[in-house]
C-alpha cells in the first residue's frame, strides 16, 4: 500500500479534473465505457481519470435487474 507523505507548506499534487464532455470526446476510453459515462456522469461536475474508471468499474459490476 503506498502512503503520501505530508511536507509542510506544500500541498499535494490534484489531479486534473474534466468535464462530462471532455472525457466522452477523449481517445482513452473504449466506446461501450463512453456509453456507461454519458449514463452516469453529471453534465455539470469534473472529474479525475482516477474518479472515471472508478465508476465505471463499479457500474459494471453491478447485477443486472
Amino acid at each position: 500500500m503506498s502512503e503520501e507523505r505530508v511536507v509542510k507548506g506544500v500541498e499535494p499534487k490534484k489531479e486534473p479534473a474534466y468535464s462530462k464532455t471532455q472525457l466522452l470526446t477523449a481517445k482513452r476510453f473504449e466506446r461501450v465505457d463512453k456509453d456507461v459515462l454519458a449514463a452516469i456522469l453529471d453534465d455539470e461536475a469534473k472529474y479525475s481519470i482516477a474518479e472515471v474508471e472508478k465508476r465505471i468499474k463499479i457500474f459494471n459490476a453491478k447485477e443486472a435487474k
